[in-house]
């Protein structure tokens, strides 16, 4: 045995389930944790504009924001039969979490054995990022799942030159079912199809025979197709509406460029400990790429493709994004990243050790996914958005005739789920006749470089012209709730 396989291969099959048995319950436990706290605007959005209505009308009716149609169907079942909470609007999303982490122990083993798939299990059982999505009420956690799925099926196609009736019939409905979660979905199966036409052409010029199974993949794919047409179908007349003026707003998100980067950053900086974590996690990740290229070439490819395609529309279309669009790049950090330290695990511990090197080996990949699990300290510990906290302190200081504003996205937090008196406000003029209203005025904000950016002079009037009273922070980018109050002039 080499030094780099003593964490190869666990000692009995019963160990790997004893193994997988806990992993599951360690991103159960994670993900379970605290998932009755209070929504943030994203989820309130996709609760007001859509999980509240009856289910035909959820399948038959774009609600004129990003929709992730298959969750909302969920999340509206299960508010159903839990009755309606914050718990029971993410449960699902937690339980495609878990799910998750089981499926890419399945990739990851099938590269390098049941402890390493263990090992990239585990480091995405504690992600931040990954608990973050598994605890909010919104489609991520299942794209993810499906996504693996597959890339499962793809490469089991690849190596077997074959694909049953059952196996293409199971690719086909998980990849509609993948873009029925979010329309991002569909750049799976289509970088999947791509990747299978380049395979063949690439054999057929060789002059070998082609091994993929090209015709049968092709009819898979068709079928995925065709459910997803008739899946969207009702939807098209709305998503053309919304495709023509939302998502190219500011809104939506920033652009592909400086903005998106400067997000991108934010977010992994909090996830791994700061800008000095990020930029360890970075060569880790680079290095961990480039090893993986180098031996699983095609899995490589097929775990990328998504995302930079993904990446390439968007630019050319010029549709404003954010980081969370392209979750099914997340577990290509896993594995890459995963994959890169347990060899080096295995290395160091075959090098130093002399006696049960896999002890020390084993012990060194506990110490990783321990300090990988660090950042969840201060997300707990932190709303994704506290509009409870300042509601309650308005309610608590204000006179009942004081006016009740929310500039932008948080008269949509506030005025749609907490409390029909609040007035949301989109332009100064809106301010100004809200402030005509009351003896004073309570203005409530979050997103705030964002409002600066496409209302700087309503966020100019607001820092103006009103004291802050109190900031409430939060875990989201950016997600800091701000109240303000100005007393009305005579």
């Amino acid at each position: 045995m080499t030094p780099g396989d003593v964490t190869r291969v666990p000692k009995t099959e019963g160990a790997a389930k004893r193994g997988v048995l806990g992993l599951l319950m360690l991103a159960a436990g994670l993900r379970l944790y605290r998932l009755d706290a209070q929504l943030w605007l994203d989820e309130i959005s996709a609760l007001v504009e859509s999980i509240q209505r009856p289910v035909a009308q959820i399948v038959t009716e774009w609600p004129g924001v990003s929709s992730h149609v298959l969750y909302e169907i969920l999340a509206r079942l299960s508010s159903l039969a839990l009755g309606w909470s914050p718990f029971s609007l993410r449960l699902p999303s937690a339980a495609f979490g878990v799910a998750g982490v089981g499926a890419i122990y399945l990739l990851a083993r099938r590269f390098e054995g049941p402890r390493c798939g263990l090992f990239v299990g585990a480091l995405m059982a504690v992600s931040y990022h990954h608990v973050f999505y598994s605890q909010n009420a919104r489609g991520y956690t299942a794209l993810i799942f499906l996504s693996l799925i597959s890339f499962i099926f793809v490469l089991r196609f690849v190596d077997s030159s074959r694909i049953s009736t059952r196996d293409g019939s199971i690719y086909a409905v998980v990849n509609a079912l993948l873009a029925y979660v979010q329309p991002f979905g569909v750049f799976v199966p289509a970088s999947n199809f791509l990747i299978a036409l380049g395979l063949w052409f690439g054999w057929r010029a060789e002059g070998t025979k082609a091994r993929f199974p090209l015709r049968s993949f092709t009819v898979a794919t068709a079928v995925a197709a065709a459910i997803t047409a008739v899946l969207y179908l009702p939807f098209v007349p709305g998503m053309m509406a919304h495709a023509r003026t939302g998502v190219t707003s500011e809104a939506e998100g920033p652009k592909l460029g400086v903005g998106l980067a400067s997000e991108v950053l934010e977010g992994l900086s909090a996830a791994f400990g700061g800008p000095l974590g990020l930029v360890i996690v970075a060569i880790l990740g680079a290095l961990g790429f480039a090893l993986w290229a180098r031996e699983h070439r095609l899995a490589a490819l097929v775990l990328a493709l998504p995302p930079l395609l993904e990446a390439l529309v968007f630019a050319v279309a010029g549709f404003g994004l954010h980081p969370r669009y392209f979750a099914v790049a997340l577990p290509v950090v896993f594995l890459v990243a995963g994959h890169l330290v347990f060899r080096l695990a295995g290395l160091a511990a075959g090098a130093i050790a002399k006696r049960r090197p896999e002890t020390m080996a084993t012990a060194a990949l506990a110490v990783c996914v321990l300090v990988s699990a660090i950042p969840l300290v201060s997300y707990y510990r932190l709303p994704k958005q506290d509009f409870r906290g300042a509601y309650e302190l308005i309610e608590a200081e204000a006179a009942s005739g004081d006016a009740r504003v929310g500039i932008q996205s948080a008269g949509t937090a506030l005025g749609g789920y907490y409390d029909p008196a609040y007035v949301k406000i989109e332009s100064v003029a809106d301010l100004k006749t809200a402030e005509a209203t009351g003896e004073a005025t309570w203005v409530v904000m979050t997103l705030e470089r964002l409002t600066e950016r496409v209302q700087p002079d309503l966020y100019g009037q607001v820092l103006d012209r009103y004291e802050l009273v109190r900031r409430f922070p939060g875990s989201v980018g950016d997600g800091d709730v701000t109240v303000y109050r100005r007393q009305s002039l005579p």
